[in-house]
């Protein structure tokens, strides 16, 4: 079975060559569960079942519990409405998803509120006012916790 996710993974580099279609640290492609465990990343950004993907399934499930990533609680489930907002359909929605992924990854460098984020993308792109509760309801699962 393939898994659509995104990685961040200090162990990666060395498999890297061994998988078609990789970008450095960010993968958003299916792959097999095998090279998941082997990079063992530090960050998981899957899709959610909505869109196929495995996200709800991921903390559950007793094989993955053995990845930092898991351990850790850095697992996310990538935003998609009305479009997703890190890979398949192309559209604007990419724009967002980038200050998404980088607040994740590296939250001291870029520190935003992505509640915010989320409602000045929508107003400006889309010309909808999303409400604080859309917002959240679109971000659950996708954020942090405190």
């Amino acid at each position: 079975m393939g898994t659509s996710v995104g990685i961040k993974s200090k162990n990666f580099a060395p498999y890297a060559s061994r998988f078609p279609r990789t970008a450095h640290y960010l993968l958003p492609t299916r792959y097999s569960e095998e090279p998941i465990f082997l990079w063992d990343p530090d960050v998981i950004f899957a899709w959610k079942k909505g869109r196929g993907g495995f996200f709800e399934e991921i903390s559950g499930n007793s094989d993955w519990q053995k990845l930092r990533a898991v351990r850790s609680g850095e697992v996310y489930g990538v935003p998609d409405n009305p479009f997703c907002w890190f890979d398949r359909p192309p559209s604007v929605n990419r724009v967002l998803g980038l200050r998404w992924a980088s607040h994740l990854l590296y939250p001291e460098v870029f520190p935003r509120n992505m509640i915010e984020e989320a409602q000045k993308f929508y107003d400006l792109f889309w010309h909808y006012r999303l409400s604080e509760d859309e917002a959240r309801q679109i971000l659950e699962g996708s954020l942090r916790r405190p």
